[in-house]
């Protein structure tokens, strides 16, 4: 087995930067293939929630259909929640 060794942040965000630019390539594919960008939106934010879906199933095993969706009702409304905070936040000005 080989030892953990953390990476840097360096390399994390030269990583992120990377994995942006494949994304970036990615899309203009597909824009130019004759995909709209609004289908291309869809068909991440249907992956996203899929992708929830499935990281909620897997942490509560033993939950129905209806409590998995129920959970990600409530992350979605605490991330708003969250967003809408920041939104009115003056940052220490009044």
């Amino acid at each position: 087995m080989e030892d953990y060794i953390p990476e840097s942040q360096e390399v994390r965000l030269n990583r992120r930067i990377a994995k942006f630019q494949r994304e970036r390539e990615h899309f203009q594919y597909l824009i130019k293939k004759g995909l709209h960008p609004i289908d291309i939106a869809d068909q991440l934010i249907h992956n996203m929630f899929v992708s929830m879906r499935i990281g909620l199933e897997k942490k509560y095993p033993e939950a129905t259909p209806e409590e998995i969706y129920g959970k990600m009702k409530a992350v979605i409304e605490n991330d708003l929640k969250i967003k809408n905070l920041r939104r009115r936040s003056c940052h220490g000005r009044n």
